[in-house]
């Protein structure tokens, strides 16, 4: 009876440890998720909707996903209620860093590169994104493929 007795009392501390450990990590993920609602991205979170279109599943052809992207770009931005539209193919906090090293010719220093992000963004982006472009200016619609190439 006594064994009986040391293994359900086992049992139950057992249990009542495991509870107090899983309230403690349930805490501490709140706390983090806290943390991490007020933390500074460089850009305002609130009020964005993200979404992924990829034509090709629809059969549109490479030269066509340009005008869709405009389209699209044009309803959202005449829905009520919103104030910007913008697209890129790289979304912020998506964890992706597509990269690539240029070269500058006025500032060439040999075995010097510079690791850039390579991201493709739609007019009026930082705009949409209230990022603010510190220094130049932001892409507009003169920045097309064909046209000089432009850096942010």
């Amino acid at each position: 009876m006594v064994e009986g007795s040391i293994s359900r009392r086992a049992t139950v501390v057992a249990q009542i440890a495991l509870s107090l450990l899983l309230l403690v990590g349930a805490g501490l993920f709140v706390r983090t998720l806290r943390n991490l609602k007020d933390l500074d991205v460089g850009f305002i979170t609130d009020h964005l909707i993200t979404f992924t279109v990829d034509p090709k599943l629809a059969g549109y052809e490479d030269t066509q996903t340009l005008a869709l992207y405009q389209q699209v770009l044009e309803k959202l931005s005449g829905l009520p209620g919103v104030q910007s539209a913008a697209a890129t193919n790289d979304p912020e906090l998506a964890n992706n860093n597509w990269g690539n090293n240029i070269t500058i010719a006025a500032i060439v220093c040999e075995g010097d590169h510079m690791n850039v992000e390579w991201a493709r963004v739609s007019p009026g982006y930082f705009t949409t994104m209230k990022m603010p472009v510190l220094a130049g200016r932001e892409i507009d619609q003169s920045d097309r493929v064909g046209t000089h190439k432009v850096a942010l």
